[in-house]
């Protein structure tokens, strides 16, 4: 709601409860009675639509990239048979073909993958009775097409979020005008009934009927941007209030403010020229309050060095496990992961030695390097990196944990 509407409410609130506290002076005029409760009907009316309106469009943006990193980690477990099986037969047409990694699969814009999905669905069937071998059956392209179709679903659902918001915004404007009439036609009529036979009554609605101006501290997000390595602040740092017009820059010491919002929960969408972009979910607002936020961008172009680093071999078709030492890893530490030669390889973490987390495998090819977190492939707490080799030749994983991020 506007600040005019909130005022409005705030007002209305205040009659409904001075008539609730003096119930025994009217309740016996059937007049009075039947205006007070249409006046209340109406305010609940308000309320529920008030309430449809304040619903945060979260999520989407966090649930959207993970659903597509699990798309994107599938479709190249599948393009990994297809190549491997195209190598060991000499199909080069075929492994010409398959010129897909995880990376650029991540980076297509998300109406696009369906052509993706369908062409390396269509070319698995065509081999499907030879990739049998090799890993991939039916169930496999099944599973990857619901896989696509979940993805595909949540593509429309902020759109949705938005029109629903709309449709209340539109729906207030109604029920204010009603609840007005009610007011000005009604209660404010019939409460003349009790000028001379309750004075103090009568002189009470008026004074609470009084609307008071509260938009004076406006309802605004406050927040500073900085540099995830150095600390610093970043200045010209664009912020965007998703599903709104509402976009402001960061000032030279990287702060920034949104003012004029109405109270309700916000995704807020953080870009900046060399960072990565950053998507904030449900940024609650409430009516004359001061949301303060901090928040920390990160280099696209970051890399990790360490102290210590190990080469591990896994022969075609195996299974190992790599029990990475205490200290050295941690929920909020990174390995870096460099696939030299051989794969497709399937690389999780595991509490349970030599067995992986299905639900975050990560799939690399060869030549391919990664940065991430325990915590990212795997369960909190995994001290095991389960990697097994699907490829026709031995792989070479450079793994390394650690501890200094520089830059480029």
């Amino acid at each position: 709601m506007n600040d005019k509407q909130e005022n409005l409410l705030t007002a209305f609130k205040n009659s409904l409860n001075y008539l609730a506290n003096n119930n025994a002076i009217w309740v016996a005029n059937p007049v009075f009675a039947a205006s007070h409760a249409a006046f209340e009907t109406n305010i609940s009316y308000i309320e529920a639509e008030r309430d449809k309106q304040m619903i945060s469009i979260e999520g989407y943006a966090s649930d959207k990239k993970e659903k597509k990193k699990y798309l994107a980690e599938n479709l190249m477990f599948v393009v990994g048979r297809m190549q491997s099986y195209a190598a060991t037969v000499g199909n080069t047409g075929l492994l010409d073909n398959l010129n897909y990694t995880y990376g650029n699969l991540l980076k297509t814009l998300d109406t696009l993958i369906a052509g993706i999905v369908n062409d390396i669905i269509t070319t698995a069937n065509n081999y499907i009775a030879e990739l049998s071998d090799y890993g991939v059956l039916p169930t496999t392209l099944t599973n990857l097409t619901a896989l696509y179709e979940s993805f595909e679903a949540i593509l429309s659902e902020p759109r949705i979020a938005i029109s629903k918001r709309k449709i209340a915004t539109d729906k207030l404007i109604e029920l204010f005008n009603d609840i007005n009439k009610i007011l000005s036609l009604r209660l404010d009529k019939d409460i003349e009934m009790f000028k001379t036979t309750n004075p103090d009554f009568y002189s009470g609605y008026w004074n609470v009927r009084e609307i008071v101006d509260n938009s004076g501290r406006k309802v605004q997000i406050r927040g500073a941007i900085k540099d995830l390595l150095t600390g610093g602040a970043i200045k010209d740092v664009t912020v965007n209030v998703l599903g709104l017009t509402t976009s402001v820059k960061t000032s030279k010491h990287g702060i920034f403010s949104i003012k004029g919002l109405e109270p309700m929960g916000y995704e807020l969408e953080i870009l900046k020229k060399t960072y990565k972009p950053k998507f904030l979910n449900n940024i609650k607002v409430e009516a004359d309050k001061l949301t303060k936020i901090n928040i920390g961008l990160e280099k696209e172009n970051s890399l990790q060095t360490f102290q210590t680093g190990a080469v591990v071999s896994i022969a075609s078709g195996a299974t190992i496990n790599q029990i990475l030492s205490p200290g050295i890893t941690g929920l909020n530490n990174l390995l870096k992961l460099t696939l030299n030669t051989g794969g497709p390889l399937k690389i999780s973490s595991s509490k349970i030695p030599g067995v992986h987390n299905n639900l975050l495998a990560l799939m690399m090819n060869a030549g391919e390097q990664v940065s991430v977190t325990m915590s990212e492939i795997g369960e909190e707490g995994s001290m095991n990196l389960v990697m097994t080799n699907y490829g026709t030749i031995a792989a070479s994983v450079n793994v390394q944990p650690g501890i200094l991020q520089l830059l480029r």
